[in-house]
C-alpha cells in the first residue's frame, strides 16, 4: 500500500493533487482498518478454539505481584 499516489506524465494543480491524495489516504486507511479488524477477529477466534493455559497462568502470576 502506497502513501502517495501519482500518475506518470500528469501535471496536477495543487488543489487537484490535494483532493486526489485525500481520497487515496481515505481509501488506504479503510483498507488498513479492515485488515486490523480481520486480524483481531482471527486472533480472538484462535484463542477461543485453543486457549493457552500455560500463558494464562504466567499472566496471572505476574499480575498478582
Amino acid at each position: 500500500m502506497v502513501l502517495l499516489s501519482v500518475e506518470k506524465k500528469v501535471i496536477y494543480q495543487h488543489s487537484q493533487f490535494q483532493e486526489l491524495q485525500t481520497e487515496h489516504h481515505t481509501h488506504a486507511k479503510e483498507k488498513l482498518v479492515a485488515a486490523v479488524e480481520e486480524i483481531s477477529e482471527i486472533m480472538a477466534n484462535i484463542y477461543k478454539v485453543r486457549p493457552c493455559k500455560h500463558l494464562q497462568g504466567g499472566t496471572m502470576a505476574t499480575s498478582t505481584r
